[in-house]
């Protein structure tokens, strides 16, 4: 049971302490996150940024501010792609003509148990009734008493919240400037300079 419970500490530690990895990267080279494309015709292409599953608060005013702010972030890293394959294939200006921005989102009530002191009896100890953490038979956290089997009314709930974002742009390339299209070789500078220390998780 001790060896069981080290190695999932070792794992749980290990996720919250994941190095933060550049947000420019290919879909396809990655799998969680990054950005793909689809050419629709020589100079017409579908290009598709997906976010990671990102925490969010679980206020609803604090979350839609972050998955906004998530949606134009998506969006500038699915236009510097596009941007740079324009200017890769030899076109040099731009124009998105259908934008997409979609949040997948999932708050869920977490049942835990209640805190009690942890200066009475002999450390915490409780069976998960209805499970908190499903992959541990036990869970040495909140109860003080050794053993203890929870009722009902010792549970609290706690909300958590996350979310994927994803954007797709489908974009015309052009030969030449055309008024209302974008330069793609000064976008793709541009986005280069703001997001190419872009990291997932972001930073705090």
């Amino acid at each position: 049971m001790i060896a069981v419970l080290t190695l999932a500490l070792v794992a749980g530690c290990s996720a919250m302490n994941t190095p933060p990895r550049p947000a420019m990267v290919a879909l396809e080279t990655n799998g969680d996150y990054g950005y793909s494309e689809t050419k629709l015709a020589d100079d017409q292409f579908q290009v598709r940024y997906a976010e990671p599953r990102l925490q969010v608060s679980t206020n609803a005013v604090d979350r839609r501010a972050a998955i906004e702010a998530s949606k134009q972030r998506s969006y500038d890293l699915a236009l510097w792609r596009a941007a740079d394959l324009a200017a890769t294939k030899g076109f040099v200006a731009l124009q998105v003509i259908q934008d997409r921005r979609d949040a997948d989102v999932d708050v869920t009530d977490r049942q835990r148990y209640r805190r009690l002191s942890p200066f009475i009896g002999y450390g915490y100890y409780g069976y998960p009734m209805r499970g908190y953490r499903p992959w541990l038979p036990y869970h040495y956290e909140e109860y003080p008493y050794f053993p203890y089997y929870p009722y009902e009314d010792d549970y609290f709930d706690r909300q958590a919240a996350s979310a994927r974002v994803t954007v797709t742009l489908t974009v015309r390339f052009l030969r030449d400037a055309t008024a209302g299209a974008m330069d793609a070789a000064a976008t793709a500078a541009a986005l280069k300079q703001r997001y190419a220390g872009a990291t997932f998780p972001p930073p705090r």
